[in-house]
């Protein structure tokens, strides 16, 4: 454990850097979890889940100033590559997604309050909203007011 805290405190955390070591913790994850929920083990490969991480991650870096649509986008995606690599098995699907966003929480959890200058607000999107238990509401201006009272949409 006194490594992993040398490690994490010597190392420059930013959040591109934060969820790269997302995608290597999740796809030990994935391939762990799907091994002791005896998953066939041809659907269990290393590939299934690079195939899982890489564009998850790569959304959640993009789509983590996105508010709501940016943690519905990675949460679905997420549970939508796992059933993919699964080939259906939803129940088992369903306990890597949740070990998934575990691995989320437990990284803003530890990582983010042990590195320099990086806090959960910079990381943003699911592991904010997994640390702080949801987002702010955005509050109505008087234009959103007078357009929805008008009937009109953005």
């Amino acid at each position: 454990m006194m490594i992993v805290a040398e490690v994490v405190s010597s190392f420059t955390w930013t959040p591109l850097t934060f969820y790269a070591a997302a995608a290597l913790a999740q796809l030990i994850v994935i391939l762990l979890s799907f091994r002791f929920t005896q998953l066939n083990p041809d659907y269990n490969t290393f590939a299934g889940a690079l195939v899982v991480v890489v564009p998850v991650n790569v959304l959640a870096y993009f789509t983590r100033d996105f508010g709501v649509a940016g943690v519905l986008i990675v949460g679905a995606s997420l549970f939508g590559l796992l059933v993919g690599i699964a080939r259906g098995d939803v129940f088992r699907t369903g306990v890597a997604w949740m070990l998934c966003l575990a691995t989320y929480w437990g990284m803003a959890s530890y990582v983010v309050p042990k590195a320099d200058g990086l806090s959960v607000e910079q990381v943003g999107g699911m592991p904010e909203v997994l640390v702080k238990g949801g987002l702010e509401a955005e509050p109505f201006t008087e234009s959103d007011v007078d357009n929805l009272s008008k009937g009109k949409g953005d």
